[in-house]
């Protein structure tokens, strides 16, 4: 029984032995074929998007510019591999100015564009092989722009300026019956809540608000100065004319005035930025004198005065 059980077992070592053998000289093979086609030469195409750049706004083309290039390489297997396994480009960047001749036309050959695409190895042929194209000109209008925002403020924080724009005009190119429908172009909406500092970044303008023009930009720059601001209160003498100070008495002769301030700006703030002024009218009497204020610091806004109307005597 040991014996049979011990013949079987060397037949199937035996089997298995040539199986094992079978299998790597497959493999083997494979191998050498695939060594032996990929040192063959062959050719390959890869199709990149075309971004157009730089195009005068006041220009248009007159025929279809090619929306995709082909790049056309030449090697073995081992070369072409690696450039299909290489990142690419997302688009091919064609800057119109740098490409256009005194005579205002695009004309250039692509092969130009063969270091756009990454590695060592780069294509023989690009097609369509030239690009050439004229221009047209079109009417252009300059317009402001128009923030569109919806902004709040935490407590105690305020704008100390306006917000500025860059740039806060820009000029569109187009036809001219739309050109004259055009007073202004609007931005998206920026968004911005609970502000606490100062604001800077881009926004989009709205190109529905331009529909069927080209712009010189499509984006603008904003800047929104913000800081923190703070509570004071100053007792500032109320001024009369003249004419009046010598016969007309007012009570009391100073008014407490409550201010917001910029905390940068609060140490600098002194009486003397203040003037409140009041005056009898020279056509009536009233009960009471009602004060103004005359002179006030710009980064300055006034809460109230107390109080706002005033007690007088005139002297005859």
């Amino acid at each position: 029984m040991k014996k049979e059980l011990l013949l079987q077992l060397r037949k199937r070592l035996k089997l298995n032995h040539k199986t094992a053998i079978f299998i790597l000289c497959v493999i083997l093979a494979s191998v050498f074929w695939v060594f032996t086609s990929l040192s063959k030469e062959y050719e390959t195409q890869i199709t990149i998007p075309v971004n157009y750049r730089n195009i005068p706004f006041t220009k248009y083309f007159d025929s279809e510019l090619p929306k995709e290039l082909e790049y056309h390489f030449r090697g073995t297997g081992f070369r072409l591999a690696r450039v299909h396994f290489r990142n690419r480009p997302d688009s091919i960047i064609v800057d119109v100015s740098a490409h256009s001749n005194q005579k205002q036309q695009l004309q250039f050959q692509t092969i130009a564009l063969k270091n756009q695409f990454p590695g060592e190895f780069k294509p023989y042929k690009i097609t369509p092989e030239n690009i050439t194209a004229g221009f047209n000109s079109r009417l252009s209008k300059k317009v402001p722009v128009r923030l569109i925002s919806q902004i709040s403020f935490r407590s105690r924080f305020q704008p100390i300026g306006p917000m500025q724009l860059l740039p806060d005009s820009i000029e569109l190119a187009g036809p001219a019956e739309l050109l004259a429908k055009i007073s202004e172009v609007k931005t998206t909406r920026l968004n911005a809540i609970d502000v606490s500092s100062s604001k800077k970044g881009r926004i989009h303008l709205d190109s529905s608000t331009y529909a069927g023009l080209a712009s010189s930009t499509s984006e603008i720059l904003y800047y929104l100065p913000v800081e923190e601001f703070t509570e004071g209160v100053m007792e500032i003498p109320v001024e009369l004319p003249v004419s009046q100070r010598s016969r007309v008495m007012i009570m009391p002769g100073t008014v407490k005035v409550t201010f917001a301030a910029a905390l940068s700006d609060f140490p600098d703030i002194k009486n003397i930025d203040f003037r409140i002024e009041t005056e009898v009218p020279v056509s009536d009497l009233p009960s009471k004198l009602a004060v103004r204020v005359r002179k006030q610091p710009a980064s300055v806004r006034i809460i109230r005065i107390e109080p706002e109307f005033l007690d007088y005597l005139v002297q005859k």
